[in-house]
């Protein structure tokens, strides 16, 4: 029913001046002597003695804020004259802020159309449902990694290496980690350790192959030889921390908000089609 009748011309005038001239002030042509007439509303004024109130309370006398207040009522009304005098002068027309400021006012009037009921619990629910990915925390995983560059060693080297040093600390020759990490390259896009980092943060570093081994670790451990881009690796996977989903209550508010975003943009879509069969659009181009 609202739809329709904002597809009625007249309707459409009422709420664009309304939306154009505010709902803090009216303009009316007086009937007496011909001048236009600047009304500010009794909210208005009340709103503004209230914020210089709050302001300077502590600070000036009633006279001094009442002093300010007529300083700022006399700056409020040569911006509504000079405001009214621009747009009788038609100085708005290509005035890009201006017409930034009017459309996003329309565009506000639009969404604030939409129902503002509460969304049920079953409708929450089932966003959630439906939108799992963006309420799951990723896997993280921090481990400390030393690489056999197959830059400075050759690629069949630096898997030799590798697998040589590797196999030591499996015996148990080599048990200190910064004793084995001196046994390695050092390339500084890959950084010896990281903590809490997402397989997406391990992808772009080391590239998919390494990033896949270490999806594959479901505990700490030792991994290798792990191949990157840089070469070859021996991991130590310190903390692994699995994905997992963000309860319902803690993200309720989030889906509400969300909700209520999606159903702003659909009244003012509906509105905007509504609307727009009364225009016709001519795009001149030179070209």
């Amino acid at each position: 029913m609202v739809m329709k009748a904002l597809k009625e011309p007249f309707v459409q005038f009422l709420l664009i001046g309304a939306v154009v001239f505010g709902a803090s002030y009216l303009f009316t042509d007086s009937p007496k002597d011909g001048k236009i007439q600047v009304v500010i509303s009794g909210q208005t004024v009340q709103t503004m003695r209230a914020r210089l109130q709050k302001r300077f309370e502590t600070r000036l006398s009633d006279e001094e804020i009442e002093a300010k207040f007529n300083e700022e009522m006399d700056q409020y009304i040569r911006q509504e004259i000079l405001y009214r005098e621009g747009l009788d002068r038609g100085l708005d027309r290509e005035d890009a802020v201006v017409k930034n400021r009017v459309a996003s006012k329309m565009e506000r009037f639009a969404k604030e159309m939409a129902s503002g009921e509460p969304f049920s619990g079953e409708r929450i629910e089932a966003y959630y449902n439906e939108n799992q990915p963006l309420y799951t925390k990723p896997k993280r995983i921090s481990f400390g990694q030393i690489l056999f560059a197959s830059k400075e060693r050759g690629a069949e080297q630096a898997l030799s290496d590798c697998q040589e040093v590797l196999a030591r600390i499996r015996a148990g020759e080599l048990k200190e980690y910064a004793v084995v990490e001196k046994l390695g390259d050092q390339d500084p896009l890959a950084r010896g350790a990281f903590r809490n980092v997402t397989l997406d943060r391990v992808l772009s570093i080391f590239g998919e192959d390494f990033a896949e081994a270490l999806d594959r670790a479901g505990q700490a451990g030792l991994a290798g030889p792990v191949a990157s881009e840089f070469g070859y690796h021996i991991v130590e996977i310190r903390k692994v921390t699995l994905a997992w989903v963000k309860p319902l209550d803690d993200v309720r508010s989030q889906i509400e908000g969300r909700l209520e975003y999606e159903r702003n943009m659909e009244a003012f879509n509906e509105f905007y089609e509504s609307i727009k069969g009364n225009y016709s659009v001519v795009v001149e181009d030179a070209r």
